[in-house]
């Protein structure tokens, strides 16, 4: 199933940091897990990231909350392993940049999400459950945030310390407000058919 049309998913998960290098300012997080169903209903397949990765992984954007003015560094690499997508990327100075440096050494970021276009679904079982699994996704940018919609990407590291990850106590808030065909302009389909036809 082809689904052509801009959302945004959330996967994240509660963590420590333990210690932050401030000189360098490179964080590492995963963006997405392989193992978890967030609350629009969606889990991505293991190969959902590859192309993506390979091909533009690069010129995603890192924003704090999806917004677009708010950039608060650059990714470095990308890649995935047995447990879900992670990115490797720099704090710049930016004012977003700036102000998450000192979130990210006082432990308030601690959640992240990416913003994507389905390429190719289906749909499936589990645990009971009808879900859309994610067959082939083009990540366009990864975010900071501080409400997430699935709690289990975690950060990493920051600047190879050491992070303690915690186990989250409570069930994660559903997030409204997911796009719609019926939310975007001609302007937003025309550029997901032009984005659809280079991919």
């Amino acid at each position: 199933m082809i689904t052509p049309k801009k959302q945004f998913c959330i996967a994240s998960s509660k963590c420590m940091v333990a210690g932050y290098d401030k000189k360098t300012k490179i964080v590492k997080f995963y963006f997405a897990r392989f193992d978890s169903v967030d609350s629009y209903g969606r889990i991505p397949s293991k190969t959902a990231f590859n192309r993506t990765i390979k091909n533009n992984a690069k010129k995603w954007s890192w924003l704090r909350e999806h917004t677009n003015n708010d950039v608060i560094g650059k990714v470095l690499e990308a890649g995935t392993d047995g447990k879900g997508a992670w990115v490797r990327a720099q704090i710049l100075d930016t004012s977003a940049g700036r102000d998450a440096s000192i979130l990210y050494d006082e432990g308030v970021y601690i959640y992240h999400s990416f913003g994507y276009y389905i390429i190719a679904s289906h749909f499936d079982t589990i645990n009971g459950k009808q879900v859309e699994v994610v067959d082939e996704a083009k990540v366009v940018e990864v975010s900071t945030v501080l409400d997430p919609a699935n709690l289990n990407a975690t950060i990493i590291s920051l600047n190879k310390s050491q992070v303690e990850v915690l186990t989250p106590d409570a069930s994660p808030a559903p997030v409204t407000g997911s796009p719609d065909d019926k939310d975007m302009t001609s302007k937003d389909k025309e550029d997901i058919i032009n984005f659809i036809k280079e991919f």
